[in-house]
């Protein structure tokens, strides 16, 4: 009798627990949900990083896409209406000159807010934007000097795709070479325009 009995009781705690887990594998996500623009960012596959002032400097961001577009998956974003102004960085996701038949996504920055394809965002008030500011500084000069770093080493793959550049190849070929550099993971294809 006992043992019917603990039978019973484990088929009927097995069912609850199916049960709980089918209700929390079909239940939707909690976690953050994202605006639009930052959902189309977090999918794009290459950006051009400008910033303005002296110098102009532009890097073109392939391989390590994910480390530029996740940050805007981690700031604290309200819509604004603070306009721009002058922009200090501005980053075209989805280049249509790398990714073709693609719509890009540009992104201002400026002392005081974003805009992200006209829509304009801004810190909560208790965050100064500032310190975005900051993030997308550390993230320019980290490619930049990532840049810096491999042009400097005598690094083949990447000045002879520089070479190939400024020697006047085809796009077609220059296209051809700049896809070998993203399959081969040891390279990281990042180029400077604009020195």
């Amino acid at each position: 009798m006992k043992k019917r009995l603990l039978i019973l009781l484990g088929v009927i705690v097995f069912i609850v627990l199916a049960i709980q887990a089918y209700k929390a594998l079909t239940k939707e996500p909690v976690g953050e949900q994202y605006p639009p623009d930052i959902e189309a960012i977090l999918r794009t596959v290459a950006a051009r990083f400008e910033i303005n002032g002296s110098p102009e400097r532009t890097v073109l961001v392939i391989s390590e896409i994910w480390t530029l577009s996740s940050t805007f998956g981690s700031l604290d974003l309200v819509e604004s209406d603070i306009p721009v102004g002058e922009w200090k960085y501005r980053i075209t996701f989805n280049p249509v000159s790398v990714v073709k038949n693609s719509e890009e996504i540009i992104v201002l920055i400026g002392e005081n807010s974003m805009s992200i394809n006209d829509n304009i965002y801004s810190t909560p008030e208790e965050v100064p934007f500032s310190a975005v500011v900051e993030i997308f500084d550390g993230s320019f000069n980290f490619f930049s000097d990532r840049y810096d770093r491999l042009m400097n080493t005598g690094y083949p793959g990447l000045q002879s795709l520089e070479c190939l550049r400024s020697a006047g190849a085809s796009p077609r070929f220059f296209a051809f070479c700049k896809m070998l550099c993203n399959i081969y993971p040891r390279l990281f294809v990042i180029h400077a325009e604009g020195r």
